[in-house]
C-alpha cells in the first residue's frame, strides 16, 4: 500500500541525503505508521520490527520508544499469560537489551 511505497521513498531519500534530520525523521514516523498497522493486523513480531527501525532513525523521539514499549510490553504480557513461546520470550529478551533494559531482558 501506500505506506510501504512511503517507506520505501525516505529510504531512498536517507541514501541521498545521509546526515539529513528531517528525511530520517519522516521516515521514522512512515514506519511507526507500518508498524502500527501490523500490530493491528495481529502481526506483532513485524511490528516490533518496524517500531525498532524507526527508533533506530530518531533514536531520541519518545514517541517511538513508547509505542515500542507498548509492543514489547504486549509480548510480555502474552508470555505471562502462555508462558510457551519461546519467540516471543526471545524478542521480548532482544529488545529489552537493546533499550537498556538488561533487569528486564533475564527473566
Amino acid at each position: 500500500g501506500e505506506l510501504e511505497k512511503a517507506v520505501i521513498c525516505y529510504q531512498k531519500a536517507t541514501q541521498l541525503t545521509p546526515g539529513f534530520k528531517m528525511v530520517a525523521h519522516n521516515l521514522a514516523v512512515a514506519l511507526t505508521d507500518l508498524a502500527t498497522k501490523l500490530k493491528g493486523e495481529g502481526k506483532i513480531d513485524e511490528a516490533m520490527r518496524m517500531y525498532e527501525k524507526a527508533l533506530s532513525y530518531s533514536p531520541q523521539d519518545m514517541a517511538f520508544i513508547l509505542l515500542l514499549e507498548s509492543v514489547i510490553q504486549s509480548q510480555y504480557d502474552n508470555l505471562l499469560v502462555i508462558g510457551q513461546y519461546a519467540e516471543a520470550m526471545y524478542n521480548c529478551g532482544v529488545i529489552f537489551a537493546e533499550t537498556g533494559q538488561i533487569d528486564r531482558a533475564i527473566f
